[in-house]
């Protein structure tokens, strides 16, 4: 059996960017998923890269701002995300440079969700806190297709 790990990144200080985090705390206690581990990493890269020591396959799940509508799903490769798009993360790396260096043979598919608003705050936005039961949902069935 491939051992699979779920990863939620992202910023909770930084409204919906936190929307990866609070996806994976919640599937952390979904019996649909047992025998994957789900880990929230959060902005700390060296524990996230340290969660995925011993992974055959890895999901990212984060919050990303691509034009779509608030709340959509996108699947990405890694090979085929574009890096320019994640940001800047401590010392200018971001976790999604590291990986290929630090297990270039581990299988990566990040699911982004749109966001409707990263900006300082402790709250999702109105429309993601509305949507968040539905987006954990689609999140689930997303990780239940790739596996």
């Amino acid at each position: 059996m491939k051992n699979v790990l779920v990863l939620g990144i992202g910023n909770r200080l930084m409204m919906d960017d936190g929307l990866g985090v609070r996806i994976v705390e919640s599937l952390q206690h979904d019996t649909a998923l047992s025998g994957i581990r789900c880990v929230v990493g959060e902005t700390d890269i060296d524990y996230s890269l340290h969660a995925m020591d011993g992974a055959d396959e890895l999901i990212i799940v984060d919050a990303v701002s691509t034009g779509r509508s608030a709340g959509e799903l996108a699947i990405f490769s890694l090979e085929k995300y574009n890096h320019s798009n994640v940001g800047i993360s401590a010392h200018n790396l971001h976790l999604l440079h590291m990986i290929p260096h630090v297990y270039p043979d581990l299988h990566v598919k990040i699911i982004g969700i749109e966001a409707e608003r990263i900006d300082f705050g402790l709250e999702l936005s109105q429309v993601m806190q509305e949507k968040l039961s539905e987006i954990t949902r689609n999140v689930r069935a997303v990780i239940t297709d790739i596996l």
